[in-house]
């Protein structure tokens, strides 16, 4: 058999066998049922920390809070923990409440949380499900301003707006 032919064979099925691999792992991922994660109330070395899935951390431009600057993609947690958020993903940080100008939300996303600090650029979490923004804003809505949107999707969340079915 001509060379040729043996090794336009060969590239054929190692093309074949990637393809249908990736196609196997796609369809696995797509077809299996994922819960999304859910905030949950821990006790940490005798406190009470909330702490919120994420599935983005970014950091962000102080006057464009929605504006990424850089970001980690990846489950990370947000923690509220008395006087502080602690926010895990690439590295560890610790935010004390003092240097948090405020928290909104973004317009047209119910899993997007804005963190503006006083000094330098701020943090964006996606968080890992609509109940995770609303736990961010409940946590954090009795210590810190909130921007317009926050309050708005407060006030709803008071009106009975936060009921989630599943």
């Amino acid at each position: 058999m001509d060379p040729d032919v043996i090794i336009a064979i060969s590239v054929l099925v190692l093309v074949t066998i990637t393809g249908v691999g990736i196609a196997v792992f796609v369809l696995r991922r797509s077809c299996r049922p994922v819960a999304d994660p859910m905030p949950v109330v821990v006790q940490r070395d005798g406190e009470r920390v909330v702490e919120i899935p994420t599935r983005q951390v970014s950091r962000t431009s102080r006057g464009m809070p929605f504006l990424a600057l850089g970001q980690y993609t990846g489950t990370g947690l947000l923690r509220i923990a008395p006087g502080r958020v602690e926010v895990s993903g690439l590295r560890e940080r610790t935010v004390p409440f003092d240097q948090i100008a405020g928290v909104d939300i973004a317009a047209r996303r119910t899993d997007y949380v804005a963190l503006a600090l006083h000094q330098g650029r701020g943090y964006g979490f996606i968080t890992a499900s609509p109940q995770g923004t609303d736990a961010v804003l409940l946590e954090l809505a009795p210590h810190l301003p909130l921007g317009d949107l926050a309050r708005e999707r407060l006030a709803w969340l008071h009106r009975g707006g936060g009921h989630h079915d599943g």
